[in-house]
């Protein structure tokens, strides 16, 4: 078995000089941390396309991480294992699981809540869990490892993943349909609950993603919001909704808003809402506010989807709705 290790930077990659992390050169030791903790041996390769801190990501930054990877999948390597920053991991996660589809070779993101040199540090337990879920596991597809303090260790779906919360390590799966799970044995346990559609559409492109997300402005609830008028370089509104699946579609401003949108000809598309949600009154405006609820699925996912879309040229009505790399809960 040979791997590849593509090295991106990231708190995985980063060590603590003068008080704070920083990303100075690739972290090409991690390969060799690993084998010493786990008195082993891996046959691989190392590339480091850029090294940055994930926060800095950008399109240009996606669009370099799927064409590194895309160059590697023809080498014949067991795995493509891409070390990354857990910040905007579900970003670069879903914008790799959208364009290389269910079907490649097997890829898998690591990344770490501390560097690997500190004690506290997960990175090589995510990486061990990718080891072996490559190695006894053989299957394609785009994946995550990712063990949360104090549980099992997770293998997740890319195009599944919630962003982290605030003052969180974890990662975890949208509606926690993770595939799996390795416990303290080393086991490995397959989610009884997790099913995935097949893919509906081809792989997407992510050629003509631009640098910023201009086309898209993405709008998350809160108390007493109020809405700004959109930019004409909006061509599609990502609107999130509070974990009920709901808005406060009661207010003047939020019907105001969507009469605008609806004016100018700019879709809305909900997230968060799911059909096994018991409806509740607000949610029964939503046809009335011509807003398109989206399928169940991780809203970071979402924002790829779309930008690949609308970046490619593509009608997203069409392509929010069908299934790709796992995206949609069943």
């Amino acid at each position: 078995m040979r791997f590849l290790f593509i090295l991106t930077g990231g708190t995985i990659g980063s060590t603590l000089q003068n008080g704070c992390l920083g990303v100075q050169a690739p972290a090409f030791a991690l390969p060799e941390l690993y084998c010493s903790r786990y008195h082993t041996t891996l046959d691989y390769d190392v590339i480091a396309p850029y090294t940055m801190l994930s926060e800095n990501s950008t399109g240009e930054t996606l669009k370099a991480l799927v064409r590194t990877v895309q160059e590697q999948l023809a080498a014949g390597y067991t795995g493509i294992f891409v070390t990354h920053g857990t910040d905007t991991l579900a970003y670069s996660a879903a914008a790799l699981g959208y364009t290389l589809g269910a079907a490649c070779p097997p890829v898998c993101l690591i990344s770490a809540n501390y560097p690997p040199q500190d004690v506290r540090s997960n990175a090589l337990a995510n990486l061990h869990g990718a080891v072996r879920f490559f190695s006894e596991n053989p299957r394609g597809g785009v994946w995550v490892s990712y063990q949360n303090p104090g549980e099992e260790l997770r293998i997740h779906r890319a195009t599944r993943l919630l962003e982290s919360a605030a003052f969180s390590d974890r990662v975890d799966s949208a509606a926690n349909l993770f595939f799996g799970a390795y416990a303290a044995d080393g086991t490995f346990h397959p989610n009884p609950y997790y099913s995935e559609l097949p893919d509906e559409i081809p792989p997407l492109s992510a050629e003509n993603l631009s640098r910023e997300c201009t086309q898209i402005a993405r709008i998350l609830p809160y108390v007493g919001m109020e809405y700004t008028a959109l930019s004409p370089k909006i061509r599609a509104v990502l609107h999130g909704t509070y974990h009920s699946g709901t808005l406060n579609t009661a207010s003047p401003n939020t019907q105001e808003f969507f009469r605008q949108a609806r004016q100018q000809g700019i879709p809305v598309f909900l997230t968060g809402v799911s059909p096994a949600q018991i409806p509740y009154e607000s949610t029964h405006a939503y046809e009335s506010l011509h807003a398109t609820v989206l399928p169940p699925t991780a809203p970071a996912a979402m924002v790829l989807k779309l930008w690949l879309a609308l970046s490619a040229g593509q009608n997203p009505q069409e392509l929010l709705h069908k299934s790709l790399c796992g995206d949609i809960l069943p």
